[in-house]
């Protein structure tokens, strides 16, 4: 169960907004328990179906574990946002949408779809809302290379996924995938959040020491003439002519 702050107007119209509707859609790409809104305690209840007696059955109050309330709480909050940014009457009042470090509150199973899902929303907000979106560090990871090729569309297999949670959650560094860049180096850039400025993925061509080359030649080159003048004493003491070319 999870109590709502009755006085907030960011829980207004849950009733009349249908927000049961709007939630259960997202929920249901996530999780597999459901929900009830209690708007006369003002709370949140959930029910899971489950086997009991050998049939069927939902099991109602359920007490949920931290990654399943984060999740819902994530699907309640995109419900909210998304109507915001359809400019519903209801949330007209909201100018800005924050967003704290999302991906750190969600385990690796839903981190990437979840933070994809945000993205796409948030590319079609209207201009009258700024969405703010902070992080606990700037960390940026570039896994352009990292999926397992399909027939129609790539994809991100489950070990992709968690590569890419546990270096974010673990702010790990790693060449040509993931680097932590501070905001002095983000300012020097405009601002920009192009990963590729931070993270190349070229593979850098290999450095040629030309003396040490250069040596290697000329000993070649050496060795080279040593075995002609060899191969040309025999073939005068065969009586025959030495390979052209040579002295």
């Amino acid at each position: 169960m999870l109590r709502i702050d009755s006085t907030s107007r960011f829980f207004a119209g849950l009733g009349e907004l249908e927000m049961d509707n709007r939630i259960r859609p997202l929920l249901n790409r996530y999780a597999d328990f459901d929900f009830r809104i209690d708007t006369t305690e003002w709370t949140f209840r959930f029910s899971r179906v489950a086997q009991t007696a050998g049939t069927m059955a939902t099991v109602e109050d359920i007490k949920n574990s931290r990654g399943e309330e984060n999740i819902f709480i994530w699907c309640f909050f995109l419900a909210i946002a998304q109507l915001a940014l359809d400019e519903a009457e209801a949330f007209k009042w909201v100018y800005y949408v924050y967003i704290d470090d999302p991906i750190s509150s969600l385990d690796e199973s839903n981190a990437v779809m979840v933070a994809h899902h945000l993205a796409q929303m948030l590319m079609d907000a209207p201009s009258r809302i700024r969405v703010v979106v902070s992080s606990h560090h700037a960390l940026f990871i570039n896994a352009a290379e990292h999926f397992a090729k399909g027939k129609r569309q790539n994809q991100l297999t489950e070990d992709h996924i968690a590569k890419i949670t546990d270096t974010y959650q673990f702010r790990k560094e790693e060449e040509r995938y993931s680097r932590r860049v501070s905001m002095d180096r983000i300012a020097e850039e405009g601002f920009s959040l192009n990963i590729s400025r931070y993270i190349s993925t070229a593979v850098g061509e290999e450095e040629i020491d030309l003396a040490a080359t250069n040596k290697d030649l000329v000993e070649i080159e050496t060795r080279i003439q040593e075995a002609t003048e060899k191969h040309n004493t025999c073939l005068r003491e065969l009586g025959l002519s030495a390979l052209p070319g040579s002295n």
